[in-house]
């Protein structure tokens, strides 16, 4: 097996485990030293920050959910849940956000070589789109404040609208040029 093979099985096996386990001790020590990892990492320092403050976002919405809609238990364990959910979210998110800087396209091909042709392909591009995704988020979200666009607290989905829709076109249109290039190289997948 090789060296990229072995490090998306870890991956795997890291990601199962963190989404199944129960035992919130062992997850908050697990999203520690992820984080640790990816503060002293060079390569991911200067991208954390534009990576958890979504995830902050997506755990206080979680935590939200928890408190409004589960209703069948005490105020106090929705809170634990939302929370310990967030806290899973944020580990998976960062676990894979540090796989994806250490790791290129390449790579994460070859580690995919035990999978059929179509599964590596849809993985890769998947796997490689995702910063590129978030830069251009970034991106747009400049462009935005800049003609004076404002995000609001109040209604957060009126807010998100002028990020989601050019981003949703700037990636389809990123899909499309790789596919043309794949197409254009004679890349066949029967």
């Amino acid at each position: 097996m090789s060296k990229e093979t072995i490090k998306l099985i870890i991956l795997i096996f890291i990601t199962s485990y963190i989404a199944l386990s129960r035992n919130p001790l062992i997850i908050a020590f697990l999203a520690l030293i992820i984080s640790l990892f990816s503060l002293l990492d060079k390569k991911t320092q200067k991208n954390i920050a534009k990576r958890i403050k979504p995830l902050f976002f997506i755990s206080l919405l979680i935590m939200g959910f928890q408190l409004i809609f589960n209703t069948t238990v005490d105020t106090h364990t929705r809170l634990y849940l939302g929370i310990f959910q967030g806290i899973k979210i944020y580990s998976l998110s960062m676990l894979v956000f540090v796989y994806t800087s250490k790791t290129g396209a390449s790579q994460i091909l070859k580690g995919l070589n035990f999978l059929p042709k179509k599964v590596q392909l849809v993985l890769t591009i998947t796997l490689s789109l995702l910063p590129i995704i978030l830069d251009e988020a970034e991106k747009i979200r400049l462009v935005q404040k800049a003609r004076g666009y404002q995000s609001s607290l109040i209604n957060p989905l009126k807010s998100i609208f002028p990020l989601i829709i050019p981003l949703i076109h700037r990636t389809l249109r990123r899909t499309e040029q790789i596919s043309l290039v794949m197409q254009t190289k004679g890349l066949s997948l029967d």
